[in-house]
């Protein structure tokens, strides 16, 4: 008898070992407020003095632009991205005649897209200009970059609303609704970290309807202006997704930097263009170059 009993209690045990590791599984892993995934983010990137001696930085490399669905087409010229206080800029230039480069960034006041032709603008440099709150935040290019608001929330007024562990592109990625203080009508800006590194692995701006849209150039109507009025379905989304970490200067930070334009028009085919930027020179306390912004 005790020989059965002590079989039944180690079936129990068991069991209940099982039952629980079960609901764990469907539990998830334990809900984390905002202020932690912030906290450790900034661990992932160095100790607080590593961090608070950058005041400035430059990075070096190759920018590769595809069109990847909506046409053909690959140019690929020199690119630099730099980052000071609140400033920011990229620049890539292709030297190619109907897309010279790219040229977007934020000089501490105002936005700065300039026409990629007379009277034009790029497509991604269109969509920022109308929606100025990617640049004028520090958004753009935040894990590499100085002027990420994630170091100074409370002084750009901005707040993190954890939203759980989410399946993005077949990653289980933390996910963050990032509310700035004064919203851009229609986008909604959400950060994703990895949920062992705690690295900023991906930014994800999602428009609505009621935006704008960047006029076609490949309709010679359009040439002449820089917006259209998007349709009242169309979608419109921004994902950067950072990745390849290396360690600089005592910090880990990513030296790969892509950029995918997705459009879904009411009517007709999607549209998706990238910019690939891959850093092979990272520089810190170097001092930002005002003349990037020269078109």
């Amino acid at each position: 008898m005790s020989t059965g009993r002590s079989r039944a209690r180690c079936f129990v045990g068991v069991l209940l070992l099982f039952v629980g590791s079960a609901l764990a599984r469907v539990a998830g892993p334990a809900k984390l407020k905002s202020e932690e995934v912030l906290a450790r983010y900034l661990d992932s990137i160095g100790a607080a003095e590593a961090r608070s001696a950058v005041k400035s930085r430059v990075a070096r490399g190759t920018c590769r632009m595809a069109i990847v669905q909506g046409g053909n087409g690959v140019v690929q010229g020199p690119a630099v991205f730099e980052s000071e206080g609140r400033k920011i800029a990229l620049k890539a230039t292709f030297n190619y005649p109907e897309y010279p480069g790219e040229l977007l960034g934020f000089d501490g006041e105002k936005v700065r897209t300039p026409y990629v032709s007379p009277g034009r603008r790029s497509r991604l440099g269109d969509l920022v200009f109308e929606f100025e709150i990617v640049l004028r935040e520090g958004l753009f290019g935040a894990a590499l970059s100085t002027a990420s608001p994630l170091f100074d929330l409370s002084g750009r007024k901005a707040l993190l609303d954890y939203e759980g562990v989410k399946k993005i592109n077949g990653r289980d990625l933390h996910q963050l609704l990032y509310r700035a203080r004064r919203d851009a009508p229609n986008m909604t800006i959400r950060l994703y970290f990895e949920p062992d590194t705690f690295r900023h692995v991906m930014t994800i701006y999602d428009v609505t309807a009621g935006g704008t849209l960047g006029g076609n150039p490949d309709d010679p109507a359009q040439r002449g202006s820089a917006r259209i009025q998007a349709a009242a379905a169309n979608r419109l989304r921004i994902e950067e997704t950072f990745s390849d970490f290396k360690p600089s200067s005592g910090l880990m930070l990513p030296t790969s930097w892509k950029l995918r334009f997705s459009t879904e028009p009411a009517t007709g085919p999607a549209r998706i263009f990238e910019w690939t930027t891959v850093f092979n020179q990272i520089a810190d306390n170097e001092p930002f170059d005002p003349a990037l912004f020269n078109p």
